[in-house]
């Protein structure tokens, strides 16, 4: 990504991605199966932006979906039972710590920070922010992350090149469990082996904002 950092408001949390300055930085996409090494690239795809400004990010997320009806009638279990995005970030570019971000198409969310690859974790709730939009034929959505939300990471240790990744879970409309409880696919944009939490195979995303 090209070094530009862009101001604070330049994004009406809406979820609808309609702000020119989406057009600005590049779209990601080419998710695959979680099915360790050799997923195989996903029908209903998700395409990911990324724009770093002053004293935040955001993530402009839209998800493809073959059946919206169903998807609007599904309320959410939980955060890993129904149509959620989930965000790993690693601010200071080290994969012995993560940052998971996770939030429903119904806005149930969760914030948890894992270190030494996932043996310590601690769950907790920064400033964060988010907005959803549904479409014909797809959801989006809008996140807001304050730089202040990775307050475990020491300031010293930041880099402007973040370790990312982004999973989505998708219920299906057709296809049931023994107990007819909906299966779930879920698909990755890093390509990662045995764990979610496989910070050496995250995307490397340079351009990012340093906390001051």
């Amino acid at each position: 990504m090209e070094k530009k950092i862009y101001p604070d408001n330049c994004v009406v949390l809406d979820g609808r991605l309609d702000e020119a300055v989406w057009n600005e930085v590049p779209t990601y996409t080419g998710f695959t199966t979680r099915k360790v090494v050799g997923g195989e690239l996903v029908k209903d795809q998700t395409f990911v932006k990324i724009l770093p400004c002053e004293n935040r990010v955001y993530f402009g997320i839209k998800c493809m979906e073959s059946n919206m009806d169903f998807v609007r009638s599904f309320a959410s279990q939980n955060i890993y039972c129904g149509s959620s995005v989930e965000v790993f970030l690693s601010p200071t570019g080290s994969a012995s710590e993560v940052y998971n971000f996770a939030v429903t198409i119904d806005s149930l969310t969760q914030v948890i920070y894992y270190v030494e690859g996932g043996n310590n974790k601690a769950v907790f709730t920064p400033d964060w922010n988010h907005a959803v939009y549904m479409g014909e034929n797809y959801w989006s959505i809008e996140i807001e992350f304050p730089l202040s939300a990775f307050n475990y990471s020491p300031i010293e240790k930041w880099t402007d090149e973040w370790l990312v990744n982004v999973i989505r879970n998708q219920p299906s409309a057709t296809e049931k469990g023994p107990w007819g409880q909906p299966i779930f696919t879920c698909s990755t944009w890093s390509k990662i082996e045995k764990s979610f939490l496989e910070g050496r195979n995250f995307q490397r995303i340079s351009g990012m904002p340093m906390r001051a």
